[in-house]
């Protein structure tokens, strides 16, 4: 998170997997990643070593300064804003509605590495569909062709 942009539209699947990439610790992922893309001062236009320095140079390189770091004010709050709005602020909690048990037994799903895989499709459909029953995520597990899954 800390290292990528991200878009404000970016649709509730993309944006809770990103946030559950970083853990619980995204908000202050997302604060570090602000700092370190501030722009530094432009100290050697500001105060040129010499005795050129004057008050306008300092206020024009603090003024362009301010409105570089503001943009990426504004990404980081699009963000926030955009987490907000989706209801994904404790998406990195998210745990999957079906045990590995639970999918064997309720939608079919062979033992072995097909389970790992069905939990990560149960968290993104549960991602995509917030308000799905436990009766709609079993459907969508037993619609998956678990053969073509496995081969991959």
């Amino acid at each position: 998170l800390a290292d990528k942009h991200i878009p404000p539209k970016l649709t509730r699947l993309e944006l809770g997997l990103r946030l559950r990439e970083a853990g619980a610790v995204w908000q202050p992922t997302l604060a570090l990643a602000l700092v370190a893309a501030a722009p530094p001062l432009d100290v050697e236009h500001a105060m040129p070593r010499g005795q050129d320095i004057s008050r306008t140079r300092v206020d024009d390189a603090k003024r362009a300064w301010l409105a570089s770091a503001r943009a990426q004010v504004q990404a980081a709050t699009a963000v926030a804003q955009r987490v907000e709005e989706l209801g994904l602020a404790d998406v990195h909690a998210l745990r999957p509605a079906l045990s590995g048990a639970d999918l064997m037994k309720q939608a079919g799903v062979p033992k072995g590495p097909a389970v790992g895989r069905a939990t990560q499709a149960l968290l993104e459909y549960q991602l995509e569909h917030p308000d799905a029953s436990q009766e709609d995520m079993v459907v969508h597990i037993n619609g998956i062709d678990w053969t073509s899954v496995i081969a991959k």
